[in-house]
Order: C-alpha cells, then sequence, then structure tokens
C-alpha cells in the first residue's frame, strides 16, 4: 500500500485501478471507430473555454475598476 495520495484514485481504491479505468474508456471509444483527436479536443474546449471567459471577466473588471 502507498503512502502517498493520489489525486486520481478514489478512495479506497488502488492507483493502479485509477489508471487502468481511462485506458478501458478510450479502448471502449476505439472500438466504436473514435478518432484519438475527438476526446483530446473535448478535452481542450472544456478546459479552454472557462479560461478564457474568466481571463475575459478578469482584465474587464480590472480595467472597469481602474478606469473610475
Amino acid at each position: 500500500m502507498n503512502d502517498w495520495v493520489d489525486d486520481t484514485a478514489r478512495p479506497g481504491e488502488p492507483v493502479n485501478q485509477a489508471v487502468r479505468e481511462p485506458r478501458r474508456v478510450l479502448a471502449a471509444l476505439a472500438a466504436f471507430g473514435t478518432r484519438r483527436r475527438t476526446p483530446a479536443w473535448s478535452v481542450l474546449w472544456r478546459t479552454a473555454i472557462p479560461v478564457t471567459l474568466g481571463i475575459a471577466l478578469a482584465v474587464g473588471g480590472g480595467l472597469g475598476l481602474g478606469a473610475s
């Protein structure tokens, strides 16, 4: 048993199971003919859109507060 904490593992779940699970999902997607790029683009869009909106709001708010 490892003493260090792994954020990808659920409590009580072995670390190797947490690593194996995403591979199963990718294997299932590949079995249906999904290109490897598709999940990568999905992750990019799920992170890029909120980050871009947050930066735009922060810059807009900062400029608004700085102008007054």
